[in-house]
């Protein structure tokens, strides 16, 4: 029964299948042209998708397992192009047939299929593979198509279907076929906005069938800021709570107390050996006069001294390394760090306690019980009544602070039979603040001055980090490059900075600057561009953007310059001041004169760090109303 027959009939029947979805080479190109014109920078979409998901029962392992059948068609837009598809594997699912199919694909089956590891900067990763199969689209409405059938052999781990793809999507059906002894729930996530049907089927032998069937799903978008799939496109997570065999009741994870339980167990194979970390632990303590020295000593030491790498093997998706393994060897995953930062501290005479957390690129929580909600751990230390969270993944983040991307997540922390609940805690709008103050005085066609750049939150960790670990050049060339932003116009010297290993308070930067071509000079009038830096200047969001804009940090830029005026001049012309103001952001910038002095105010502020599509066209207005104020000039004019 594990092995279904059922694939070897699809693919016999391939050919004619194929055969079906095209009409005539001429009808083609024509539904080719059709969706170029919606979709003119793709080379290819998914005509038609059927994937089938159905249930069996493995006696060897005593459980569950999940069959994917997916046949797939793909429409050339464009010839000449090489497409790529995908499917991705690991110790708990495997590809077990394949068959690539369509017109004139000598080419694409002369390519070979590529299977092996798969990298990426994700964090629960298992150990994953991917296979990629090559086709090649030779002309406009080319027909190519892939059969795959895959098994997975623990529904624990088979969490989450989206029905978007990298291409846009026509027309796709998804199926899947629960058994009446398979106690799952199907739990849908953003439908809304998008053509999805659901069927329920139930069969005569009491089987039920959930039909999915959709329509004109757009490609999951390409940027680098947009949040977690999770959070944009339509998907199921699939609820596997538990199923009956021999009129036996088995659990899987029909609770959050269920997947603790799990949680702890994998965690408690871990096999730690605490003596080798006793001289180091005696050693950092050592000479430290309170406990918050000691914790300190022991959660710097480990951020600084343990390489994050995101690789897991196998069960270690959820298992950690050994803490003597992750010191020994001077790197680790999330859970090998957590778990050596739990074991130092608990050597220390500290209470401190594993902690699975979802980070914000995922946006279910703890009331679903499913693996999936959780793709991070760190370690929580109970101290003075307080909740400590320590994560030390996030290099240069001070003890008592939380990087961005855990504030507000829900935590499930390990509590000896039962778990504790809570929430990291958010920090206040302000906290990862910018500020630029510039004293400037005119020089010809040059601006010139005093300046000071201070950096405070998650600026400040990226900025310590990019300072820290790009070995290619020295700190003081990078501050420079920061400073200067490698403009032929901006010459910074006498640069001093703050110590490249301060987490506590801003990160400060103070030089003095000359900035070129800044001032220009027509009869008896000046015009100065008073704004080098521009901030958000490029920051304007695509119409057609679909995912909403991830700033990774909630935003504050705060710029005051002060020019001296000339001797002999006055002020002709200052551009209008801005207020843009909206529940979610603000934009302010002000000028006034203040004796000889012009002062200009610049604030940017967010209140949280996504820009949801909703806000799209109030962020773009706010965009067009301060780059109106860059494009503008201070014009100063002769006094009579």
């Amino acid at each position: 029964m594990y092995k279904l027959r059922i694939f070897s009939l699809i693919a016999t029947l391939a050919p004619v299948l194929s055969h079906s979805l095209v009409f005539s080479q001429s009808k083609n190109v024509l539904l080719a042209q059709k969706y170029q014109l919606r979709y003119p920078n793709t080379k290819a979409v998914v005509l038609h998708s059927d994937i089938t998901y159905e249930f069996g029962y493995n006696d060897k392992n005593a459980l569950p397992y999940i069959t994917e059948t997916r046949q797939e068609t793909y429409l050339a837009l464009r010839g000449g192009e090489k497409l790529r598809r995908f499917s991705f594997y690991d110790q708990h699912s495997k590809i077990k047939e394949t068959k690539r199919f369509g017109t004139n694909n000598q080419a694409t089956l002369s390519q070979e299929v590529v299977c092996g590891n798969y990298n990426s900067n994700g964090i629960f990763y298992s150990d994953a593979q991917v296979c990629q199969y090559p086709f090649s689209l030779r002309t406009i409405g080319d027909i190519q198509g892939l059969l795959l059938k895959k098994t997975y052999n623990d529904p624990r781990y088979f969490t989450t279907v989206f029905f978007n793809d990298e291409l846009p999507v026509i027309a796709q059906t998804v199926t899947f076929k629960v058994p009446q002894w398979m106690d799952v729930t199907l739990k849908p996530f953003n439908f809304m906005g998008f053509d999805i049907q659901h069927k329920k089927v139930i069969k005569t032998d009491g089987n039920t069938h959930h039909i999915f069937s959709m329509r004109q799903l757009p490609a999951i978008e390409s940027y680098d800021d947009v949040p977690g799939k999770t959070h944009t496109y339509p998907h199921v997570l699939v609820l596997s709570k538990g199923f009956t065999q021999n009129g036996k009741k088995v659990a899987l994870l029909g609770s959050i107390d269920d997947l603790y339980q799990w949680y702890r167990k994998v965690a408690r194979q871990t096999n730690n050996q605490t003596e080798a970390l006793k001289p180091l632990v005696n050693r950092l303590i050592a000479d430290k006069k309170t406990k918050i020295e000691q914790i300190k000593a022991i959660f710097y030491w480990v951020q600084d001294n343990i390489r994050y790498i995101a690789f897991e093997d196998g069960m270690a998706a959820f298992k950690p390394e050994s803490a003597q393994k992750v010191y020994q060897k001077k790197y680790g995953d999330c859970k090998g760090m957590a778990n050596l930062m739990k074991t130092m501290l608990k050597l220390a005479g500290f209470d401190a306690r594993l902690t699975w957390i979802g980070t914000k690129r995922i946006v279910y929580d703890y009331t679903l019980p499913s693996i999936a909600v959780a793709n991070h751990m760190i370690c929580t230390l109970m101290f003075n009544n307080q909740k400590y969270y320590l994560d030390a993944t996030e290099k240069y983040v001070p003890f008592g602070k939380y990087a961005e991307r855990i504030q507000g997540r829900p935590v499930l922390i390990e509590n000896g039979d039962t778990y504790l609940l809570e929430k990291i805690p958010v920090a206040v709008p302000g906290e990862n603040k910018i500020s630029l103050t510039q004293n400037l005085v005119i020089e010809g066609e040059s601006l010139k001055g005093s300046c000071q750049q201070t950096y405070y939150g998650e600026q400040k960790k990226q900025l310590l980090y990019f300072l820290n670990h790009t070995p290619q050049k020295k700190p003081q060339e990078l501050i420079r490059f920061i400073v200067d932003l490698d403009s032929k116009n901006c010459f910074a010297d006498s640069i001093r900075f703050s110590h490249l290993q301060k987490r506590a308070g801003a990160f400060v930067i103070n030089y003095k600057v000359k900035l070129d071509n800044m001032v220009a000079r027509f009869d008896n009038e000046l015009y100065i561009d008073l704004d080098f830096y521009k901030d958000f200047k490029a920051h304007k969001i695509a119409k057609k953007r679909f995912s909403s804009l991830d700033l990774q940090e909630k935003v504050l830029r705060q710029t005051k310059i002060i020019l001296q005026l000339p001797k002999g001049y006055r002020v002709k012309h200052l551009p209008t001041p801005l207020i843009q103001t909206h529940p979610m952001f603000a934009f302010k910038v002000h000028f006034k004169t203040e004796g000889n002095q012009l002062i200009y105010t610049k604030e940017i502020s967010t209140q949280n760090s996504l820009i949801k599509k909703t806000d799209f066209e109030a962020w773009n207005k706010a965009i067009d109303a301060l780059n109106k104020i860059y494009n503008d000039q201070v014009i100063l004019v002769k006094k009579q």
